[in-house]
């Protein structure tokens, strides 16, 4: 055991000493303190201030060193803390100086761009919307049943079909089948006679067209005036006459006074009708059927739409032409107000070539065929009434065409009868 000792001790003298150490002792100078050979003068310093092992300045240096270690370490994680919440701060804040550019802002700058609408672009043509894929607002596209874009009376569009009601589609074509003599009930029927009413062909039978350049709404059962429009309408030798109105856009003054002339000349005359009011153009159009009614009532139509009544006039020129064709009577009013363009009705129906008319109102008219049956009765001259017109017709002159009243010193028709022949 001592001898281990003693082989220890050398081996810790010379890991601890190095050359101080001179056969397993220390040399001279040297002293074993603090586990190693050290220089005499550390081990005892020569002031007598006592035993100072080495330990004291290494532990110091150490201690400091690790002081410095420890504050370099919590400088540098208060540091990389300080950088993470300024990081953090600027990720946050949507106010921060160029938050924009962080990566964080990305979602920001996003939002941004939705909100300036940075999207597909508007591919929306402008007014009028007009087409099959913008027909009458943008993106209302025409398919299926109503592929065409067509034009309203109101000048508005909308998806139609190919042919409107109540035409339907042949190989001739959009055709009426109540009243084409060519497509007559159905697609290619021919009527022997050229005359189509009601989807049936008809023969031959005189009928009237009765033009008044009055509008009866400053007039009473007791004027002279209303005997004109009593005899026309009751032309037909029916009793009752049963009477198709067309009123969508007359005055209602004007259908309250002649209701109240037509009782009082009805009730005069033993005679009695049946007034049947049609409040659109359609409605009138395709219920004007000889088998249902014997005359046809046009109100003037001073509140139509600017142009409306050329669309109108063409579109009720088939129905009113075969049902006069066929024994029907027409009686179209005028009094020159509103829009005014009873005269471009008149024409787009056929019903009288006219370019226009003239306002007569106050002024004497005189009977100058007293013996037509439309001029029968009416007492001559008298004064026209409120709203009273003369027209310029453009038609040729004929002996089915009669003046009945004209205003004296222009001698230009006020009332107007036309005998229709086949």
């Amino acid at each position: 055991m001592k001898r281990l000792a003693s082989i220890l001790s050398a081996l810790l003298l010379v890991s601890g000493c190095g050359d101080a150490v001179v056969g397993g002792e220390c040399a001279d100078g040297y002293e074993y303190c603090d586990g190693a050979c050290r220089p005499s003068s550390v081990c005892h310093p020569s002031d007598g201030a006592g035993d100072v092992t080495v330990d004291a300045p290494s532990d110091s240096a150490t201690d400091a060193g690790e002081a410095d270690s420890t504050a370099d370490s919590s400088a540098s994680d208060s540091t990389l803390s300080d950088s993470t919440l300024s990081d953090s701060s600027a990720v946050d804040s949507p106010d921060s100086p160029g938050a924009e550019t962080t990566t964080g802002d990305t979602g920001v700058v996003g939002s941004d761009t939705s909100v300036v609408d940075t999207g597909p672009a508007d591919t929306c043509p402008a007014p009028p919307y007009n087409t099959t894929s913008n027909c009458g607002a943008c993106g209302v596209a025409c398919s299926g049943t109503t592929p065409l874009c067509k034009t309203k009376l109101d000048g508005t569009f909308a998806c139609g079909p190919v042919c409107d009601a109540p035409t339907t589609l042949c190989p001739a074509g959009c055709v009426d089948l109540d009243v084409d003599p060519s497509n007559c009930g159905s697609c290619g029927k021919v009527c022997p006679t050229g005359l189509c009413n009601g989807g049936k062909c008809r023969g031959a039978k005189a009928g009237h067209v009765v033009v008044i350049g009055h509008d009866f709404v400053g007039t009473t059962p007791a004027m002279a005036v209303s005997r004109v429009i009593v005899n026309a309408v009751f032309l037909p030798a029916k009793n009752p006459v049963r009477l198709l109105a067309y009123e969508q856009w007359a005055d209602p003054v004007a259908i309250a006074n002649v209701k109240a002339i037509l009782d009082d000349g009805a009730l005069a005359s033993g005679r009695t009708y049946v007034k049947t009011s049609a409040m659109t153009l359609a409605e009138f159009r395709d219920r004007l059927l000889v088998d249902d009614f014997d005359a046809a009532l046009v109100f003037d139509q001073p509140k139509a739409p600017a142009g409306a009544l050329d669309t109108i006039g063409a579109d009720t020129k088939l129905s009113l032409d075969s049902f006069s064709r066929i024994g029907g009577v027409v009686v179209v009013l005028d009094g020159a107000s509103g829009v005014s363009e009873m005269p471009r009705f008149l024409t787009a129906s056929t019903m009288l070539g006219t370019s226009g008319h003239t306002v007569v109102t106050g002024k004497p008219v005189d009977v100058v065929a007293p013996a037509d049956a439309v001029g029968v009765s009416v007492l001559s001259p008298y004064s026209a009434p409120t709203r009273s017109v003369s027209f310029t017709v453009t038609e040729a002159p004929s002996a089915s065409l009669v003046t009945v009243v004209s205003e004296p010193v222009s001698t230009r028709p006020v009332v107007l009868h036309k005998v229709v022949f086949k």
